[in-house]
C-alpha cells in the first residue's frame, strides 16, 4: 500500500489543525470594543435611545457567514488531503492539478481576505502549497517505506 510521505502529512495535519482552531475560536473570541461604545436603537415611539455595546464574539456577531469562511480552509485542507492520497493510493508521482488547484485557490482567497477582511485562508494556502509541493519532490512513500522519486528518468544510457 502506498501513502503519503511524512513531510507532505505534517503539512496538510497542521493547515487542517490551523484551519480548526480558527473554527473554533469564532465561538470564544471577542470581538474588541472601546470602552464606553454605544449604538442608536430606535424605540417603539420612534426615538433614537443610546444603549451601551456589549461584547460578542465572532459567531454572534456574524452567524453562519463566519463559520461558512472559516470551513472553507478545513473544506479546502480535506479535499487536497483526499487528491493527494488518491493519486499515492494509484501510484501516480506528483500532487496532481486537482491538489494544486485547490491549494492556489486556497492561497489566492486568503490573499484577497487579508487585503480586505481576514486573513483566514491565508495561512492554510500557503500550508497547501507547500504541502504539493513537497509531495510533487518526493513521490510516495510504498510499504516498505522506500521513497519513489516522482521524477521521470529519459530511457538514455550513457
Amino acid at each position: 500500500m502506498k501513502r503519503l510521505d511524512r513531510i507532505t502529512a505534517v503539512l496538510l495535519l497542521v493547515a487542517g489543525l490551523l484551519s480548526f482552531g480558527l473554527t473554533l475560536l469564532a465561538f470564544v473570541v471577542h470581538i474588541p470594543v472601546r470602552e464606553g461604545s454605544h449604538d442608536l436603537v430606535q424605540t417603539a415611539s420612534g426615538a433614537y435611545s443610546e444603549v451601551p455595546v456589549v461584547p460578542q464574539t465572532y459567531f454572534q456577531k456574524y452567524g453562519i457567514a463566519e463559520l461558512v469562511v472559516l470551513a472553507l480552509g478545513l473544506a479546502f485542507v480535506i479535499a487536497v488531503g483526499i487528491a493527494l492520497r488518491s493519486r499515492a493510493l494509484h501510484g501516480r508521482a506528483g500532487a496532481g492539478g486537482l491538489a494544486w488547484g485547490l491549494s492556489v485557490a486556497s492561497l489566492v482567497l486568503g490573499t484577497i481576505g487579508s487585503v480586505t477582511i481576514a486573513p483566514y485562508l491565508l495561512l492554510v494556502g500557503i500550508f497547501l502549497v507547500v504541502a504539493c509541493s513537497a509531495c510533487s519532490r518526493s513521490g510516495i512513500v510504498t510499504e516498505g517505506g522506500t521513497s519513489r522519486s516522482s521524477s521521470v528518468t529519459s530511457g538514455v544510457s550513457h
